[in-house]
Formats: structure tokens, C-alpha cells, sequence
């Protein structure tokens, strides 16, 4: 008898410990994008090898646009956003973009410009053309989309207005509802380029023939975008184009800048949880742009990083 009860008394105080622990849970609503793309897919994996540190509520989201949107009207606390984007939104709402800050560095998306190859600007062939109106150039350097149409969807709408007003290279922006449709209009000659910001070897540009090339961001213009982008260089064989000079966007984790000790603490446990288990992410299943993201990196943010106190890392999980 006195077996049992004493069984049943530590039942009943488990019972009573979990529903506080329960109760006073750090949960945080976190919305990346469609489901199945690299956003969404890296905050699976988040959810996965951290979820004792904070409960994440995967919020629905079009995308970094929205992402932003939603983080402004405080119905999120983290959200999935390029660097750049952030920098756009900071011209016209700089003292409510104060309170955003980068939790993570995740990966870098290159800004790809892709046009058609035509005919040598030199020689009888350009003679030619220069009768017809609607003569092609061949765009070599992205100063030549000046007074061009660019194709371009989703957050690479508001990556082709940052580059636009930076650079003062001032081409027309065709918003379309995706990449493919970008490169469809570029193919039937309805858009001068098409940009695609995305990781190195994206599978839609893989698929482009030696008709296409990328556009080169020379030195100078690279010198210019160095508030939200780091030079790089992209390189596809498909097309011909080797180490082709372009800039990239980092790919950032942002939340709020809180004064609850326990938000602070429970985002401490998170980054300190993602940072200690990168390698097993990378190396158990995880979206490959983990191999991209680098401890390193989290000191060199385009977008002010979260000072936050230090919370002991949890041992990394077992590698499976």
C-alpha cells in the first residue's frame, strides 16, 4: 500500500512539474515561406534540433516582403528576411526597422543576371543591326540594362530596386510571379534580363543553355552595393560563364530586440543550439545551403546583430 501511493504521489508531482514547465514556456512564431523552399525548409530543421530551447510556431508567409510586414505589426518574433530587404525598408521606416535585429546569419543568394548572348557589337553584324530599330545589345556588364527591362519575382523585386537606386543604373522592373516566368519572358524577348537571387548551382539556371550568359557587376559597381551586398562570384558551365563577378545577400534569421529576460535567454539558447549543432544538421539531412553557413560569419551581419547574454551551449546532439 505504501508502495503505491508513494508511486502515485511522484506521478501526481511529475504531472504538476510538466504542466508548470508547460506554462511558462518561451513560445516564438517564426514564419520563413513557402512551404518546401529554402526558408521553410531550414526552419524545419531548426525546429527539429532545437526544439527544447523555444517552442517554434511556424507562422504561414509568401516570402521576405511579407516576412518584414509581419514583423512590423508585432505578430511575429522572427522571421526569414534578406539583408537587403531590410536596408530597402530602412529608407522609409528607419525608426521602427531599430528595433529588428540578426539573430543568425544563414546563407549567402547571389544575384544572378541572365541575358541572351546576340550577335558581336563589333564588326558587319552590328553595322546591320544599328538600321533596325529594335537592334539587340549584347549585354555584357550590368551598366548595359540601363533603360532595359529586368524580369524579376518576389523578394528580388525589392533586391532589383535596391541595386537600381545604389548603382543609379536605372532599367524598368517586370514583376512576374516567379522565376520561371522571368526566364520565360526573357527567352521570348518581352525582358532584357531576368534576375534570380538564389544560391550558387540553382537548379532553374542549371537547366540554361550556352544562349544565356550572366551578367558581370564590375569592381566599381561592386564598390557601390557594399552596404547590403559582398562582392562574389558565381560560375555555371552550362552557360559558359566562369567565376563570373557578381554581389551576394546574406540570407538572415532576424527577430525583435526584447527586454524580457526570458525572451532574451530562451534566443541566447537558440543561436548558442544552431550554432553548436551545425555540423550535425549539415550532416544528418539538412538543407544543403547548411554547408553555407558558417560560425564565423555571425560577427559580419549586414544587419546589426543581437547582443545577447551568453546562455551555455547544450552538447551538440549525437551525430546519427
Amino acid at each position: 500500500m505504501w508502495k503505491k501511493s508513494s508511486f502515485l504521489g511522484i506521478i501526481a508531482a511529475l504531472a504538476m512539474a510538466v504542466g508548470a514547465g508547460s506554462a511558462t514556456a518561451q513560445t516564438f512564431k517564426v514564419a520563413s515561406g513557402s512551404k518546401g523552399l529554402t526558408y521553410n525548409a531550414q526552419l524545419v530543421n531548426i525546429k527539429e534540433t532545437c526544439s527544447k530551447e523555444i517552442a517554434i510556431v511556424e507562422e504561414p508567409s509568401t516570402g521576405a516582403v511579407a516576412n518584414v510586414e509581419l514583423l512590423l505589426d508585432n505578430k511575429i518574433n522572427g522571421a526569414w528576411v534578406q539583408a537587403d530587404i531590410l536596408h530597402r525598408y530602412a529608407r522609409t521606416r528607419g525608426s521602427e526597422m531599430a528595433t529588428i535585429k540578426t539573430l543568425l546569419v544563414m546563407h549567402r543568394e547571389a544575384l544572378h543576371f541572365i541575358t541572351k548572348r546576340q550577335a558581336s557589337e563589333t564588326g558587319m553584324g552590328s553595322k546591320i543591326g544599328a538600321l533596325f530599330k529594335d537592334a539587340k545589345v549584347d549585354i555584357k556588364e550590368i551598366q548595359q540594362l540601363n533603360g532595359m527591362t529586368v524580369a524579376t519575382s518576389g523578394g528580388g523585386v525589392e533586391t532589383a530596386k535596391q541595386v537600381r537606386t545604389e548603382t543609379e543604373i536605372n532599367y524598368k522592373i517586370m514583376e512576374v510571379k516567379d522565376s520561371a516566368e522571368a526566364l520565360k519572358n526573357l527567352a521570348l524577348d518581352r525582358a532584357d534580363a531576368a534576375l534570380i537571387v538564389t544560391g550558387q548551382g540553382a537548379d532553374a539556371i542549371k537547366t540554361l543553355g550556352k544562349e544565356y550568359r550572366i551578367v558581370t557587376i564590375p569592381a566599381a559597381i561592386q564598390e557601390k552595393l557594399k552596404g547590403a551586398y559582398t562582392a562574389d562570384t558565381v560560375s555555371y558551365s552550362n552557360m559558359g560563364s566562369e567565376g563570373v563577378p557578381t554581389v551576394s545577400v546574406q540570407a538572415l534569421f532576424v527577430t525583435r530586440e526584447y527586454t524580457t529576460d526570458n525572451m532574451k535567454r530562451a534566443l541566447s539558447a537558440l543561436r548558442n543550439c544552431v550554432l553548436t549543432n551545425l555540423d550535425n544538421i549539415r550532416e544528418n539531412g539538412g538543407h544543403k545551403t547548411w554547408w553555407q553557413i558558417k560560425r564565423e560569419d555571425q560577427v559580419n551581419a549586414k544587419w546589426p546583430l543581437y547582443k545577447l547574454p551568453e546562455v551555455a551551449a547544450a552538447a551538440p546532439l549525437p551525430k546519427k
